[in-house]
């Protein structure tokens, strides 16, 4: 991904506002910043299969602003989506799909940091519930497998 740094991931035009309000203080994010935010969106359209084509990009993000942690979780995005490796060749496509998967993601946590409870027992108990039908289905591929 040669030009990773040169491209600008994009977001859907009515999220800028949103991101704008998840950083307002007082929020769950206050403070954080948009490359963070984008990608906590992006994780969580991922978990929630919630992949959202764009209809129209608004420029968001240069890719320069990304630090390698960051590339990476988006290229491993990328990569499971695909399930071919040689999608890194494809730099536009990679960002693509972070763009999609960020494009759900962002109501998911809007909602989130918005409703009841605080944003971080709704995440441990979203990470809890993850885990436990993760567990669930090995135990089930190892009875199989008996």
């Amino acid at each position: 991904m040669k030009d990773e740094d040169t491209l600008r991931l994009a977001i859907g035009p009515g999220d800028r506002n949103i991101y704008k309000d998840l950083r307002e203080t007082g929020m769950p994010l206050a403070g954080m910043d948009n490359s963070r935010i984008f990608l906590l969106a992006m994780s969580i359209g991922f978990r929630h299969h919630a992949r959202l084509e764009l209809k129209s990009r608004d420029q968001f993000i240069q890719g320069s602003y990304l630090d390698a942690p960051q590339k990476s979780i988006i290229k491993a995005v990328a990569i499971f989506e695909e399930k071919d490796i040689k999608v890194l060749f494809d730099s536009k496509k990679v960002y693509t799909i972070a763009e999609e998967y960020a494009h759900g993601g962002i109501k998911i946590l809007e909602e989130l940091c918005n409703s009841r409870g605080t944003f971080s027992k709704k995440l441990v108990s979203e990470l809890l519930e993850e885990i436990k039908e993760n567990e669930k289905e090995i135990l089930e591929e190892e009875s199989i497998s008996m």
